[in-house]
């Protein structure tokens, strides 16, 4: 893999964990108190909720780049084998740990909710924000059925199967005949970022066929062919917009040599796992803490905007305390935790 693009993925990685982080913090319950503080409240608050998804296209488009750069048929089993530890290990250890953690202060689902939203693809297991983990994973598991496709036709011809194939995907999900399953568990969130996922698997199986004017040109295709389909299906542009955006940066954005290759960057996934579970627990004490610390009376985008910061501090520090513990006393722990992102 060229070494700039996986010093991207490293640096995105972490900053995407960050938006996700910030996202599920929630705006604020502080009602704010002029125009002005109700304006900033508002922006900070949809600038995150927009982070999100775009996040989330980021991660779903790295894991298919990533499975399908030199995949074969030969060693597919053998990539799938790597996965399971590094996706499907780590999501069952964080889930079993959070529902144990539940179940101490009695806020634990029933064992059947349990199992219908781990293995299920209910709405959502115990450490909601990692269902993404076991949805990459499955989707590992089908990836014959794509690569049939790509190994018996050009990189031409692969890339509008792809973009039709993210079409009839993005069609079914307002489809009636689809209802049931579009709406179960989070089913749509998967469809939802299928394109992500597909393009991903596209620039990474044709990486050594396509040179980089190649590679701008088929996006820049994305984003026209988007545009005059969006005639018909009302909001297509602006989703695949949202869905090129990481590959553009992927393959383009220039990182500064002091942001490469961070040791900061190996406790994105801790961070990511143990981000959610504890919401609940430390999030509305920290914003209570602003109000209390400050010298006056904090407009409501302060709290805001100033808690989702530090609650992510707080996690990136409980973080680092975890990996530095379990490195020296049990890093055998440290990688079933992280699935080896150590």
């Amino acid at each position: 893999m060229n070494h700039e693009i996986s010093r991207r993925i490293s640096f995105l990685g972490f900053v995407m964990t960050c938006g996700i982080v910030f996202y599920h913090c929630g705006p604020s319950p502080t009602i704010p108190s002029t125009k002005m503080d109700q304006i900033c409240f508002n922006a900070i608050s949809n600038f995150f909720t927009s982070v999100a998804p775009l996040a989330m296209c980021y991660f779903f488009t790295v894991t298919g780049y990533l499975l399908f750069l030199n995949l074969s048929l030969l060693n597919w089993a053998h990539k799938v084998k790597r996965r399971v530890f590094s996706l499907l290990v780590p999501y069952l250890a964080w889930q079993c740990l959070t529902f144990a953690a539940n179940l101490l202060h009695h806020e634990a689902m029933t064992k059947r909710e349990f199992l219908k939203t781990t293995f299920l693809l209910g709405q959502w297991p115990p450490d909601g924000a990692l269902w993404y983990l076991y949805a990459v994973f499955l989707l590992a598991l089908l990836a014959p059925v794509i690569l049939l496709v790509y190994e018996h036709v050009n990189h031409h011809l692969g890339f509008w199967l792809t973009f039709a194939v993210i079409l009839f995907f993005y069609w079914m999900q307002s489809a009636k005949f689809a209802t049931l399953f579009c709406e179960y568990g989070y089913v749509s969130n998967i469809l939802r970022y299928m394109p992500s996922y597909l393009l991903g698997t596209y620039f990474g199986f044709y990486h050594a066929k396509t040179s980089e004017e190649d590679t701008l040109r088929y996006l820049l295709n994305v984003l026209l062919t988007a545009f005059a389909v969006d005639a018909v299906f009302s909001g297509f542009f602006s989703t695949m917009a949202m869905q090129v955006l990481p590959l553009l940066a992927l393959f383009l954005l220039p990182i500064p040599d002091f942001l490469c290759d961070r040791k900061i960057y190996h406790l994105s996934f801790l961070v990511y796992a143990l981000h959610q579970p504890l919401l609940k627990h430390f999030l509305h004490p920290i914003r209570d803490l602003i109000s209390v610390v400050c010298p006056f009376s904090p407009p409501a985008s302060l709290i805001n905007g100033l808690g989702r910061v530090l609650y992510f501090l707080f996690i990136l520090c409980l973080a680092w305390v975890l990996h530095t513990i379990l490195t020296r006393f049990s890093p055998k722990t440290l990688n079933v935790l992280t699935g080896g992102r150590t």
